[in-house]
């Protein structure tokens, strides 16, 4: 960003700029004047192929917020509505939007992909997978669940309130890998490699992306 177009020159450069900053009266200008001319000679910014779309969704806490599938299903009906409605032909959705993907989520959004697959388009979405890499053994139920507790009493009770709001518990926090799902026309997943330390990756914790 400071020196764009050059690559490890540079990154090298970018490693000089706090000495710059405490350096001499005639360090400086010239720091400055490569720091403009890097940024004159690089040209514009690349512009994104004409037939993808980034979707800017404005679904709210759904991936760090309380468990709520019932706004996890709202949120993965409108971005299967909304990618069979585009016109692009790569169609992408920011990280997280399908906080708890498993093999069931795959199978409940067969047909959009099928949908998609038949008219040409990819959809790229941001999902959060189980990561069974520690507990191999581990049945799924330990891995991903809700406690449908107060919901089925709720159900159960012939004076529950129909507009009442009912919690939905998560078990413990697991383990996760943190992805980008690609589906359609195109099949793939790309898991990050380098998670965010503290917020994404907890040391000595069975919690987090490894």
């Amino acid at each position: 960003m400071l020196f764009p177009a050059t690559k490890f020159f540079g990154l090298v450069l970018a490693l000089f700029v706090p000495a710059l900053l405490l350096s001499t009266e005639v360090t400086l200008p010239l720091g400055a004047a490569v720091l403009l001319i890097c940024h004159l000679s690089a040209g514009p910014e690349p512009r994104p192929p004409h037939d993808w779309e980034a979707v800017d969704t404005h679904f709210g806490s759904i991936a760090h917020g309380q468990a709520d599938p019932i706004l996890e299903y709202q949120v993965s009906q409108e971005i299967q509505n909304r990618a069979l409605a585009s016109k692009a032909r790569v169609i992408i959705f920011p990280e997280s939007v399908a906080p708890h993907w498993t093999s069931a989520t795959d199978l409940f959004w067969q047909d959009t992909f099928t949908a998609l697959s038949t008219s040409g388009k990819t959809l790229l979405v941001g999902a959060s997978l189980d990561d069974l890499s520690r507990r191999p053994d581990a049945a799924p139920a330990e891995i991903t669940n809700y406690d449908f507790t107060g919901a089925v009493a709720a159900l159960r009770s012939v004076r529950a309130d129909a507009g009442q709001s009912v919690a939905w518990e998560p078990v413990k926090p697991s383990r996760y890998r943190n992805a980008v799902l690609m589906r359609g026309t195109e099949t793939g997943t790309f898991l990050q490699r380098i998670p965010v330390p503290l917020g994404m990756w907890h040391p000595f914790s069975n919690a987090g992306v490894p």
